[in-house]
């Protein structure tokens, strides 16, 4: 073979090395696997270019994409609509709307992807308003959006809780000739379970096959779980058995919701036999089936189905988690089994999880409170700071203010505001707090704060710790900025006496108050009533008044009143 011959040999070798890295790159997802394609392919071309941003944002690395899209401008190729399809895409999907709005703007003829892109990294950060937004402007630009288009701007508005919106949408593809898809269904069945609108969701299942779509288990799922979240057991477990004889196969998860929604209302023995009734289907309960039942027993007060069901789902080797053990103390101290709850806690000693055990302390150390049980609330306590055990969830509340289209969140914590906006917002919440002192019956519940911090406390002290909740500052920032609806979200269960500060504020103002948590929802209706007829609240009080003590001296006033105070 001549010399020639040998180079012409060695020239396709070294082009069969580049291409195979390209192909492989096509189907490249692992960040890895992407990384070790990239390190043998230098791109010189769009098309080249274009499969590697693609490849960096299957990957979830939106940096390199974008950065890879900066370096092509650099060596003079032109990008084209792909390379910012691709581009958009990757910043969407790591939920770098902002980005990917900036990138929407270089776009010389974006085309219905690219606005489906952008329409997606909007919905996957919750910014159904700007979602909103595309879809009129690529409609005034002379795009037509298509289903997936219309899908992606449904899903930010489910993601968002903005369940009106989302039913717009629908008859708004509709009217505009495109066939809504099962996604389509789902998103605003979704979006309405969400926000609690548990009938517009059944009207949506309900309306799916006449409307040209066909509902999966996932509808379904969307559907129960409205109904558990409104407390509507009956119609959650009629759903279930709708599914079965439609021939749709209910899952672990269908079940768990179900039985969920019978815990919700008291309908313990439902629960079990939901339990039962899943393994005679060839379904295994996992650990939220078993947490759910338990739960069911706790609304009922029935300690002992609630210990038999935690025995069964350790001798089945599932490892109960923290809010298990928790739902059984809180089903024994109901009862006022407080031995047995200091039998729980030895259980609870020995699982992977004592670390994080703290909720289930505290709910055995607030009944002994509550009871007078001094010497008893001593012991928990001092088995709890042996264990080092603290609360580690505080109350992160979520407002929005502004008009539909331009809605801004605003965000909460326990604590004094401070800053540029301190001075204002303390203001307002001191005149809201003190309007409701002294014109309703409403008291301080100093039982809601944690049990070391009123031992160490003066009374005062105590009173202005709960003073800045964050439920608490984000009504009155609602109300000085003139909100329409007195709406927020909360990422854990409202406390005692935020409970019972709201249900008086609502009535003061008459004005109602909605509070949503990750399961349920309050609605105090400004008749001094909450929608949840406040059960756990009841058997709340500063019974236990050996826990105020004298004023301490004012230099430590400001480290009290940030204590973490919401129950767990």
């Amino acid at each position: 073979m001549g010399s020639g011959s040998l180079r012409r040999f060695g020239h396709a070798r070294t082009e069969a090395r580049t291409v195979k890295p390209l192909d492989a790159l096509r189907g490249a997802r692992s960040h890895a696997h992407v990384s070790k394609l990239m390190s043998q392919i230098q791109p010189t071309t769009v098309l080249e270019y274009n499969m590697a941003i693609s490849a960096w944002g299957r990957a979830g690395d939106w940096r390199r994409a974008v950065s890879l899209l900066e370096s092509m401008k650099r060596s003079g190729l032109r990008p084209d609509t792909v390379t910012y399809n691709s581009a958009i895409s990757a910043c969407g999907k790591a939920r770098q709307w902002q980005r990917a709005l900036e990138l929407l703007g270089e776009v010389d003829r974006a085309d219905v992807i690219t606005y489906g892109a952008a329409i997606s990294a909007c919905a996957n950060a919750k910014q159904w308003s700007r979602a909103l937004t595309l879809l009129e402007q690529m409609e005034a630009r002379g795009v037509l959006p298509n289903v997936i288009c219309f899908n992606a701007a449904i899903t930010a508005c489910e993601r968002a809780q903005q369940w009106e919106p989302a039913i717009a949408l629908l008859e708004r593809m509709e009217a505009r000739g495109l066939q809504p898809t099962t996604v389509s269904f789902n998103a605003a069945i979704s979006a309405c379970e969400k926000a609690q609108q548990w009938e517009r969701a059944l009207v949506l299942l309900f309306g799916m096959t006449a409307r040209g779509a066909v509902p999966d288990v996932i509808s379904y799922n969307a559907a129960i779980s409205g109904c558990a979240r409104a407390r509507e057991w009956q119609r959650a477990v009629a759903l279930l058995e709708r599914m079965e004889k439609r021939g749709i196969e209910p899952t672990v998860i269908s079940y768990n919701t179900a039985i969920s929604a019978c815990a919700k209302g008291g309908q313990w023995r439902r629960a079990i036999k939901l339990l039962g009734k899943m393994e005679k289907r060839g379904l295994t309960p996992d650990a939220i089936s078993y947490s759910s039942a338990i739960c069911a027993c706790e609304e009922s007060k029935r300690w002992r189905e609630a210990l038999s069901l935690l025995e069964r789902m350790e001798g089945r080797g599932l490892t109960p988690p923290v809010g298990t053990y928790t739902a059984v103390m809180q089903t024994l101290v109901s009862a006022s089994q407080h031995d047995a709850g200091v039998a729980l806690l030895e259980r609870v000693h020995a699982s992977p999880h004592v670390a994080n055990s703290y909720p289930t302390h505290f709910v055995l150390l607030n009944a002994c409170r509550h009871a007078g049980d001094a010497d008893r609330a001593d012991f928990v306590q001092a088995t709890m700071d042996r264990l080092g055990l603290k609360k580690t969830l505080n109350a992160r509340v979520t407002a929005a203010v502004g008009p539909p289209t331009r809605r801004k969140e605003l965000h909460f914590i326990n604590g004094p505001t401070y800053g540029r906006e301190g001075a204002r917002r303390n203001e307002a919440l001191h005149s809201l707090y003190g309007r409701v002192q002294r014109s309703t019956a409403y008291k301080p519940q100093l039982a809601a704060l944690p049990f070391a911090f009123t031992r160490r406390s003066s009374e005062a002290e105590q009173v202005d710790s709960l003073k800045f909740h964050a439920e608490k500052k984000a009504l009155a920032e609602l109300l000085l900025r003139g909100a329409d609806d007195l709406e927020m979200r909360v990422n854990i269960k409202v406390c005692a006496d935020c409970h019972h500060f709201l249900a008086h504020a609502a009535k003061l103002l008459g004005r109602p108050i909605r509070v949503l948590e990750p399961s349920r929802q309050h609605v105090f209706d400004g008749k001094g009533g909450c929608s949840c007829g406040g059960e756990s609240y009841a058997d709340v009080g500063p019974r236990y008044r050996g826990v105020v003590r004298r004023a301490r001296p004012q230099g430590s006033r400001a480290q009290q009143t940030t204590a973490s105070a919401s129950d767990p």
